[in-house]
């Protein structure tokens, strides 16, 4: 039976973790789920549903009267960061075997735990998307028919979006496979003069849209399907998809973005904690907390590309 000492701050491998996870720029989470950070860890947060999400209220006043007051649900959502963490161990073999080199061997672990972090929270965040978000029906993303444009069909989304809530979509997230199928589509590339030889930037996609100012990323990041000991089947995790929506630059617990993710913690690499699992163990700790929750289906559109 180990005998374990009390974790301690490690403050070598919290500032390697906090620059490896500014480099993981692949990771689209936070481009859909925006962290907010919330001063315990549950509590109510402002859901915009089809009924309430953007009234229109009579501003005028009577002397005397009190202004007329924006109607908050007393059935708004909680939200619960529940504990989060993953765990990565150095052997005693292993620091003997590095010799000098035990500083590279620990920062190389501590990678490999930063990149496990990243993809589970990516595939949970994703998840609840998917399962929340349904797809435009009509015939539209099919854009294996060169008949169908791709840009025509994104407006109409972006358009949709900003008459049910008077919010111009400001991101715009494609599937690698998605992306790839978008800009070499014929109809595309014909409102891009000399893209067949260049080639087409998320900028030049976006200036041919409705909302030309809007974000755009690619969801580059794939999961192994199958167990250990089984053979790779790797798929990405956005998919054949465009999500189109609105997020604040500022999310908090009350504006109207499309999802956020509750956080007590700045992150996975708030912290790296070390302890001692005697008799032959290092054991390299991240925790966090969490809830991803979808704030308005109304405020985002999701293409099926076929």
């Amino acid at each position: 039976m180990s005998l374990r000492s009390n974790a301690n701050y490690n403050g070598r491998l919290t500032n390697y973790a906090a620059g490896l996870a500014q480099d993981m720029n692949s990771a689209i989470a936070e481009f859909f789920f925006p962290t907010v950070k919330v001063p315990q860890s549950s509590g109510q947060y402002k859901k915009f549903d089809e009924k309430n999400a953007f009234q229109v209220y009579e501003t005028s006043r009577a002397l005397g009267n009190q202004p007329n007051r924006i109607k908050l649900e007393s059935t708004d959502p909680f939200y619960n960061c529940k504990p989060q963490g993953l765990q990565v161990v150095v052997d005693d073999a292993e620091k003997e075997s590095a010799g000098s080199d035990v500083r590279l061997l620990e920062e190389s672990k501590i990678k490999t735990l930063l990149s496990a972090t990243t993809l589970s929270h990516e595939d949970k965040c994703l998840a609840i998307l998917k399962a929340n978000v349904a797809a435009v029906g009509g015939g539209k993303g099919v854009w294996s028919n060169p008949a169908n444009d791709p840009v025509a069909e994104i407006d109409e989304q972006i358009e949709a979006i900003a008459t049910a809530t008077g919010m111009m979509p400001n991101r715009i997230a494609f599937g690698i496979g998605a992306w790839r199928v978008f800009r070499n589509h014929a109809l595309v590339k014909a409102r891009q003069p000399g893209a067949e030889l260049i080639g087409l930037t998320p900028s030049q996609a976006v200036a041919m849209m409705l909302n030309p100012s809007m974000e755009l990323k690619v969801g580059m990041l794939s999961k192994d399907t199958t167990k250990f000991g089984v053979a790779k089947a790797a798929t990405n995790l956005v998919g054949a998809e465009v999500f189109l929506f609105y997020n604040s630059a500022t999310p908090t617990q009350y504006d109207p973005s499309f999802a956020k993710n509750f956080t007590t913690l700045r992150g996975s690499v708030d912290a790296v904690m070390t302890h001692r699992e005697e008799p032959v163990l290092d054991v390299h700790s991240v925790m966090w907390s969490e809830d991803p929750q979808v704030v308005s289906t109304s405020l985002i559109k999701r293409l099926s590309i076929t």
